[in-house]
């Protein structure tokens, strides 16, 4: 008899981000460029990731991005949600891509959504959907006070917030259940916490003072036997039933490699970072 070999089945969204096309944005110093991402773009087709997470402020990846077929692909984009002509740049934006609309749409600065009126965010909202742009509105996420605020004041689709085994913050039980009860679409990113969790060597002078959280995490890895700390990172998030996940990648062998996740027998943790806290510079990348 013959066996037909089926696809593996995906065990969670594998979001692309792209900010990697843009310059100096990776701690690596290393760009993601045009040839990679060919690939990359390949086999996400293949393996059906078909989620692109971008925004109007990455220069490059824009201009990168619109040399593919992407029509296939649920895009994420995000935007300051200021300027009066931030719809005609999302239309610019969505006709440069060459797709019918966005998956979603993303104000890229929480304080700045938090400026907004009810009213005034309404009138965005209605038209980004009138001019068909987008079915789903949101907000990228840094703090955790922050969203809660908006929370109380926004009706929204989507959240993109940050979530790892240092950072803690947004895996509250009450704040995931509250946003499953609104119906909100979770997408977690900063999962290796811009690549600190998986190559040490890339800390900075401005993290000196958290060696500390460093070494006691890296002498647990080493103690439990973790051989692939990009898995284990992602088998964090998955644990707190989270499946969108949005990666940077430098090359098509990391994406790759993330392709072929597989849910590895899982060990929970210790708590490496007792100070959960938005002021918390370890946690926010963003301070860097």
């Amino acid at each position: 008899m013959n066996i037909k070999n089926t696809p593996k089945k995906n065990l969670f969204n594998l979001v692309l981000g792209t900010a990697q096309l843009d310059e100096n944005y990776s701690l690596s110093k290393k760009g993601l460029n045009e040839t990679e991402l060919k690939k990359i773009i390949s086999l996400a087709k293949k393996n059906k990731n078909f989620f692109i997470d971008t925004a109007l402020g990455y220069k490059n990846s824009e201009k990168i991005l619109s040399k593919f077929d992407l029509s296939n692909f649920k895009i994420i984009t995000k935007f300051e949600g200021t300027k009066k002509n931030s719809i005609e740049e999302l239309l610019k934006s969505k006709k440069k891509l060459k797709i019918k609309k966005f998956y979603g749409v993303l104000f890229h600065d929480e304080k700045k959504l938090m400026r907004k009126s009810s009213k005034e965010f309404l009138n965005i909202v209605r038209s980004l959907k009138d001019k068909n742009i987008t079915d789903k509105v949101g907000v990228s996420v840094y703090s955790l006070k922050n969203l809660n605020l908006i929370l109380k004041k926004f009706n929204l689709d989507l959240i993109q917030m940050p979530a790892n085994i240092f950072d803690q913050r947004f895996l509250d039980k009450k704040l995931l259940m509250l946003l499953k009860k609104k119906k909100i679409k979770i997408f977690i990113r900063s999962v290796f916490l811009k690549g600190v969790l998986i190559n040490t060597k890339y800390i900075s002078k401005k993290l000196s003072n958290y060696k500390l959280n460093f070494h006691s995490y890296e002498n647990w890895i080493k103690k439990k036997k973790i051989f692939n700390k990009k898995y284990f990172c992602i088998n964090f998030i998955l644990e707190n039933k989270l499946n969108n996940i949005v990666i940077g990648f430098d090359n098509y062998c990391e994406y790759k490699e993330i392709s072929n996740f597989m849910k590895e027998k899982y060990i929970k943790p210790p708590i490496f970072v007792k100070n959960q806290s938005d002021q918390n510079r370890l946690l926010r990348p963003d301070l860097w």
